[in-house]
């Protein structure tokens, strides 16, 4: 990777080790990590409380210097202000002027992203319309509830109608309604051509809106891959079925029941053709089909798996 203009970012062996005042290696919070988000794409960026993401999004924003690696935002270096022109950014914490009014709030903001003075009352009218704020526009910020300051939040990121929105915890706060509103938004900004970069521990909905993910533990990726591939699973359906004693034997010739509860016993099969036959013979012996449960996961119990397990990829596959 070498500054692609085609891609939104590019990280590669991004090192960040901070250090006491003595300059003793103290935290190594980011080791040699490389991804790339494509443009156009929603990407979730997840791990756990001190994986390392804040560390690389304040890298990106070029809030801190690494201390060894490269990053690039559409091509130029993240030490080129020209960068982030074109972002809009959410911290996880942030605090803006309590003082302030909301709708004075993203008219100061959007004139320091440099929007045209003739589009900040539309722009700044649509998104408080959006996030359901126009009551209380002429409202304190001070007086906003935690939902209402995360949604002004979001609005001032989106303020400049940037190709890149680098987002840390985005719906931190709201309710499940804001919630879905905005997940639809980010499907309409990928529509539009934008890249959404969504840091957040809520994995449902990167499950349900993310093209890609990378998931980071201790400071390394351990995966990158689509949240397609991600939730792939075996064929495996677990039938559960009661049948007398006597005739499980039959069954031990093509599969291997095992024993539940009283005569309640369950298969797992693997092909469709493997399961119609299970059911077919079930059915000449006189069982009783409690359930077919087909294979089910969620991202969530994908990421469990690979956090715990806490291997690290060799070759982060950045074209899946």
């Amino acid at each position: 990777m070498n500054g692609n203009g085609d891609n939104a970012i590019e990280i590669q062996n991004l090192e960040m080790v901070y250090s006491d005042l003595w300059g003793h290696a103290r935290v190594r919070a980011l080791d040699g990590i490389s991804f790339e988000v494509k443009k156009g794409e929603i990407f979730g960026f997840l791990g756990p409380n001190g994986a390392g993401k804040t560390t690389a999004i304040h890298i990106l924003m070029n809030f801190i210097y690494p201390t060894d690696g490269k990053a690039w935002i559409h091509g130029l270096p993240v030490f080129n202000s020209e960068c982030r022109k074109r972002v809009g950014f959410l911290p996880e914490l942030f605090e803006f002027d309590k003082f302030l009014k909301g709708k004075k709030l993203l008219k100061y903001l959007a004139d320091l992203a440099g929007v045209n003075s003739g589009e900040v009352e539309a722009r700044g009218r649509e998104l408080l319309e959006f996030f359901e704020m126009a009551e209380a526009e002429n409202r304190k910020v001070k007086t906003y509830s935690k939902g209402m300051k995360q949604k002004i939040g979001l609005a001032q990121a989106m303020i400049s109608d940037p190709d890149l929105l680098i987002l840390d915890e985005p719906t931190s706060g709201m309710d499940p309604i804001a919630k879905s509103k905005i997940k639809h938004k980010f499907l309409e900004l990928k529509e539009r051509g934008k890249t959404v970069f969504l840091s957040t521990h809520i994995l449902s909905d990167v499950q349900q809106i993310a093209d890609r993910v990378a998931i980071i533990n201790k400071g390394k990726v351990i995966k990158i891959d689509t949240v397609e591939n991600l939730l792939k699973k075996s064929d495996d359906t677990e039938v559960t079925f009661t049948l007398d004693d006597s005739k499980i034997e039959q069954l031990k010739q093509n599969w291997n029941p095992q024993h539940r509860s009283d005569s309640a016993y369950s298969i797992l099969t693997g092909s469709k053709q493997d399961k119609a036959g299970l059911i077919a013979r079930l059915s000449e012996l006189g069982a009783d089909i409690i359930s077919v449960i087909p294979p089910r996961t969620d991202l969530e119990e994908i990421f469990m798996q690979l956090v715990e397990n806490g291997t690290e990829i060799d070759k982060p596959d950045q074209q899946a």
